[in-house]
């Protein structure tokens, strides 16, 4: 169990880990993402889908059911989110939302490399998105999809 002491800390001077190894929640969804499309990141910022993508769907990233994203994030916040999904060879996520709408500039995706097909069957896809607030209610995302073929 880890524990700090924060006795005369100030988190706005960043925080400083000596120790090995850093390890970063999961969220593990039984399902897929086209069944379950809304993205907690209360519940994490890694999340896995243990059953392969077979349609198109939009990811909506958010606090959770009650807490929006934009209350989350001050302006000039960053978060990055991530999707760990099994292919079928069908379904991929082309877009994405948060706290419901468009982002207000994106997605943008890396080399211009929308996705669009879904990766082979027994493949894996890796969605980032890394999200910038830069008003209230204002969002640049920038996206990417990476495949790993077994």
């Amino acid at each position: 169990q880890l524990t700090f002491d924060t006795s005369g800390m100030n988190i706005e001077d960043g925080v400083k880990l000596n120790g090995a190894p850093v390890i970063e929640k999961c969220h593990v969804i039984s399902g897929k993402l086209s069944d379950n499309t809304n993205l907690n990141v209360k519940d994490g910022n890694i999340h896995f889908f243990s059953n392969s993508e077979t349609a198109n769907a939009t990811p909506n990233i958010r606090g959770d059911a009650s807490t929006s994203l934009n209350d989350l994030m001050a302006i000039g916040d960053t978060m990055t989110v991530t999707v760990f999904t099994p292919s079928s060879g069908s379904g991929y996520y082309a877009n994405v939302t948060i706290d419901g709408s468009a982002p207000f500039f994106g997605p943008h995706w890396l080399n211009d490399g929308e996705p669009n097909a879904a990766s082979a069957n027994a493949s894996f896809e890796i969605y980032t998105y890394s999200i910038f607030k830069t008003a209230d209610q204002t969002f640049i995302c920038l996206a990417n999809r990476s495949i790993f073929i077994t």
